[in-house]
Order: structure tokens, then C-alpha cells, then sequence
């Protein structure tokens, strides 16, 4: 009797190993920079990530459930890094955030989101590279991977406070860069003619 490929039905673990290579594991690289932005450690994120990737093998039954897998594995890795920081025992403390400067980091995310509107994407990106360490993982973590400024305190290990205080602090310098970068290029412009 002769076997068709189509005759072959997949077993289970088939089955799990083609989910996970395809809509798991495909991840890993997001997963990795992700983590590797919060602690900002190549050697530590590719420990974590490996340690994630795992766990997603462990819970690819519940992962299938999920419409995004992607954001289901960003969660997660979110989750790995406060459990991280708490093994650590890096954790600062978390402050709670009173209603005025609520209001205030609103205005000052408002005020991001329109730069990003109006300004071209190369332009922000050489802007946000020419930012401090700290301000360029914040950003990158709180508008990139849309982390709440709470979450991205528990993922870096930064007291809440501090984080609002750089979030203001990024977004003021970023907008000092892209106006003299507008400046220069129109200066650059009108020097060339």
C-alpha cells in the first residue's frame, strides 16, 4: 500500500511544532528587542527571551486562543521583566499617580503624537537616536510598544517618578531636536540656491 502525503495525517506534536515555528517563534526577534530596549543587556534579553520562548512551548495551547499572538507574547515578556526585576530584587517602588500630573503627561504624549503627524519618520527616528540612553528607551518602549509610562517603570526597573519626569524631559529635548533639524534643513535649502 502506498502512503500519499495527503494520507499523512499530522500528529499532535506535529501540529504544536508547525503553530509554534510559525506564529511563535516567528516572534522571537520582536520578543528580544522588546526585552533587550528594557534592560538594555544583549547577554540578559537573549537569556530572558530564550526563558520566554519556552514558556510560549509550555502554554501554546492557550497562545492558539489568541487573535495576536504578538501582543500575547509582548505581554508576556512584560510580565518576565517585572518577574525579572522582582528575583532581582531591583524593583523600585511604585508610586501611585495623582490626577494633575496625569494631566500633564497627557499634554505632553498629545503633544508627541502630533510631532509624529506633522514630522517625517527619518526625521524622528535620527531626532530619537541623537537622544540620552534613558530618554531613547523610554520612548522607544512607551510609543513603539505602547507601554503605559507605569509599565515601562516595572520593565526597566526605574522608580515611576523618574520615568515621568524623563518622559517630559525626552519630549521637550525631542522637540528642541526636530526644530533645529527643520531649522537646518531649511537653512540648507536656502543656502544651496
Amino acid at each position: 500500500m502506498d502512503l500519499v502525503k495527503e494520507d499523512i495525517v499530522p500528529t499532535k506534536f506535529e501540529d504544536d511544532m508547525d503553530f509554534y515555528e510559525r506564529e511563535i517563534y516567528s516572534f522571537r526577534l520582536d520578543i528580544f528587542r522588546f526585552i533587550n530596549a528594557a534592560v538594555m543587556d544583549k547577554n540578559l534579553a537573549e537569556d530572558l527571551t530564550q526563558d520566554l520562548m519556552e514558556t510560549a512551548w509550555r502554554k501554546r495551547s492557550q497562545l492558539r486562543k489568541y487573535e495576536n499572538v504578538r501582543g500575547a507574547l509582548i505581554v508576556m515578556a512584560k510580565h518576565k521583566l517585572v518577574e525579572y526585576r522582582r528575583r532581582s530584587k531591583d524593583v523600585p517602588v511604585v508610586v501611585s499617580l495623582d490626577d494633575q500630573e496625569y494631566q500633564m503627561g497627557r499634554e505632553e504624549e498629545m503633544a508627541l503624537r502630533d510631532l509624529l503627524d506633522k514630522e517625517s519618520h527619518f526625521e524622528l527616528m535620527v531626532c530619537i537616536g541623537k537622544l540620552r540612553e534613558d530618554y531613547k528607551r523610554l520612548i522607544v518602549l512607551h510609543y513603539y510598544y505602547d507601554l503605559p509610562l507605569k509599565d515601562v517603570a516595572a520593565v526597566t526597573g526605574i522608580p515611576y517618578n523618574t520615568v515621568l519626569s524623563w518622559h517630559g524631559r525626552a519630549l521637550r529635548k525631542l522637540g528642541e531636536l526636530l526644530l533645529e533639524s527643520k531649522k537646518k534643513d531649511k537653512e540648507d535649502r536656502h543656502g544651496s540656491r
